[in-house]
């Protein structure tokens, strides 16, 4: 990984397969993020049981919002799907 990281031209010749490398590097990083992350949240109590209570609200605002900002003022349903 170093190799790759530091200098992929010598890598490529060395016969790495660098896009790979650097496929796994990205994945593997992503996924301990995401760990990292409900960790962190669990550990601080981020997440309360009523935290999505009014998600599908906000949703449909959300989609109302873009169908009136696409169809210049126009709020129909049409624009809205």
């Amino acid at each position: 990984m170093a190799i790759v990281a530091i200098v992929v031209r010598l890598a490529a010749l060395s016969g790495v397969k660098v896009k790979k490398v650097n496929f796994l590097i990205f994945v593997t990083m992503g996924l301990l993020a995401g760990i990292a992350g409900a960790v962190y949240s669990s550990r601080s109590n981020g997440a309360q049981p009523p935290a999505g209570l009014n998600a599908r609200r906000l949703a449909g605002v959300a989609v109302v919002v873009h169908g009136v900002v696409r169809w210049s003022g126009r709020g129909f349903l049409r624009g809205a799907l």
